[in-house]
């Protein structure tokens, strides 16, 4: 017959392991220890894997800084490439329409005598704007009648008249003439 094994424990039994608590607490220390190397585990991976978002981090902003830069670059040329278009848009409207204000300086040219010439010219629906200069006032006269009788203008003021000025002779002028209408 086998010798049955007796195992004999001179140790004596505390109540408080055998209770609720002191069951816990033991099942605490044994498996509690497995939870808080798995926890440390996850925190030293955490930390280490800092270093590499850090990397990834810095990869990004650079990236970014660098297409800012070419945004930058282009934003120069997308705004004179928008210029260009709306000025080809502008000519195109202009080709199809026609240039109004053509017919009217051709009749204005056809009123103005030899020795009367103009700086600038504006030309609204209903006005016409005038500065130049006439040799004499005699052609002065002869370009205002002429306007006021062929050119189909009413209400012709005289806002600045001089004589001399910069050039030296003559008479420099400036006028608006209201359309009729």
């Amino acid at each position: 017959m086998p010798a049955t094994e007796t195992k004999i424990n001179l140790l004596p039994v505390d109540p408080f392991e055998q209770g609720f608590w002191g069951r816990f607490l033991k099942w605490g220390l044994s498996v509690g220890r497995y939870i808080v190397i798995a926890t440390e585990l996850v925190v030293i991976l955490a930390f280490l894997s800092r270093f590499k978002l850090d990397r990834d981090l810095s990869d990004l902003n650079e990236t970014i800084a660098e297409k800012q830069a070419v945004l930058a670059a282009y934003s120069t040329l997308e705004a004179d490439y928008r210029e260009l278009a709306g000025r080809l848009d502008l000519i195109k409207q202009l080709r199809l329409t026609g240039l109004a204000g053509q017919e009217e300086i051709s009749s204005l040219e056809k009123l103005t005598p030899t020795d009367v010439s103009f700086g600038t010219i504006r030309m609204t629906e209903t006005e016409l704007e005038l500065a130049g200069r006439a040799v004499s006032e005699t052609s002065l006269a002869a370009f205002l009648r002429a306007l006021t009788t062929k050119g189909g203008f009413k209400n012709v003021t005289v806002g600045q008249i001089s004589s001399g000025g910069e050039g030296g002779g003559g008479i420099e002028f400036r006028l608006v003439a209201t359309k009729r209408g």
